[in-house]
């Protein structure tokens, strides 16, 4: 009976640490869901601001971020970045403060408006003597002549003198709302499923001898 009892004790223990010894193996199955996501793929615009990254990738700081607890018997595996639930479950961006959503047209741009904010890094533009002009929906700039461009260059124009007009930049996109789709990471596969379904099996097996 006193064996019997100190088995039980033994794995009770064991199932108590469960939920801890497989916490890194349920974070580490995330983090490769986010290394292997490639569908659905990301829009051209997506593309264009962050190179050849694919979906879910950038600074990487989403997959750094994925960690875990554990609360009584409970495991808690998640991220405190306050995008990754839309990135998660999908989901549609609408502005806050402003009418529009202000969209950099390219990587250069969204580097610069990291920096400065879109009012901060258009009045950097102005003050090298940039022409900014806001539409429907974009924000074109043409720079004075002998100043490189940057953004998107546009076919130039011809004006009524029948002259080519300085070319215009496509700087940002503005649109009303963005539909982000669901990419569903924070998820176990079928193969973390049974790897983990080993790993329990085993561990547990270790308590009863």
């Amino acid at each position: 009976m006193k064996k019997f009892l100190s088995s039980l004790h033994k794995f009770e223990r064991a199932a108590n640490g469960l939920p801890e010894a497989i916490g890194p193996l349920v974070a580490a199955s995330v983090q490769q869901n986010i290394t292997e996501f490639s569908e659905p793929s990301n829009s051209p615009l997506t593309k264009r601001l962050k190179g050849n990254k694919g979906p879910l990738k950038d600074s990487g700081e989403l997959r750094a971020s994925i960690t875990y607890t554990t609360r009584n018997d409970t495991l808690l595996v998640g991220t405190n970045k306050a995008h990754a639930q839309l990135l998660n479950d999908g989901g549609v961006i609408r502005a806050k403060k402003a009418k529009m959503l202000t969209i950099p047209a390219t990587r250069q741009v969204k580097l610069q408006t990291n920096i400065k904010g879109v009012r901060g890094f258009l009045s950097a533009l102005e003050a090298k003597g940039w022409s900014i002009a806001w539409r429907g929906g974009s924000v074109l700039g043409t720079p004075p002549i002998g100043q490189k461009g940057l953004g998107v260059k546009l076919p130039a124009k011809i004006g009524k003198d029948g002259k080519k007009l300085r070319p215009a930049y496509l700087l940002y996109y503005r649109k009303k709302e963005v539909e982000v789709p669901a990419r569903r990471f924070m998820r176990l596969t079928d193969q973390s499923k049974t790897e983990l379904n080993a790993f329990v099996k085993n561990y547990m097996s270790g308590a009863l001898k």
